[in-house]
């Protein structure tokens, strides 16, 4: 017989009292700060800005915050956000995308807040774990 379960165990800076510890994280995205290493030439002008609500999450938490647009070159076709496993192993790393969503579609009024909201996917994340030998970042 086979039986699936989940076991949820209090990580660091989260208590089973009070559940997640706040520790917001302000963010910005643009053309410069992504360089010129685009393969199809140069990358067209855009700035983004937000704030992820906290650095410190739980598998029954959502991952939360928001994104602003606040100008762009070019017309926006759609806004997601992408939850990305990366392994590293004998020097070694390897990123695997576990989740993709979409926030917004289409072009998006610039300095407008876009609420982020994801779930964790239960079967295919972890909590982040380093050793010396090897670690597992979300």
């Amino acid at each position: 017989m086979e039986c699936q379960y989940y076991a949820n165990c209090p990580g660091r800076g989260v208590t089973l009292k009070n559940g997640r510890n706040l520790v917001p994280q302000d963010f910005k995205i643009s053309h410069e700060s992504l360089g010129d290493s685009s393969t199809s030439g140069k990358i067209p002008k855009f700035n983004f800005d937000g704030n992820i609500f906290t650095t410190n999450c739980q598998f029954f938490e959502p991952f939360d915050g928001f994104i602003i647009k606040r100008n762009s070159e070019l017309n926006i076709k759609s806004v997601e956000i992408q939850l990305v496993r990366v392994e590293l192993y004998e020097g070694k790393t390897q990123a695997t995308e576990v989740q993709n969503i979409q926030v917004a579609d289409g072009d998006c009024i610039d300095n407008i807040e876009i609420p982020t909201y994801m779930l964790f996917p239960k079967l295919y994340s972890c909590a982040s774990c380093e050793h010396k030998e090897f670690s597992i970042n979300f």
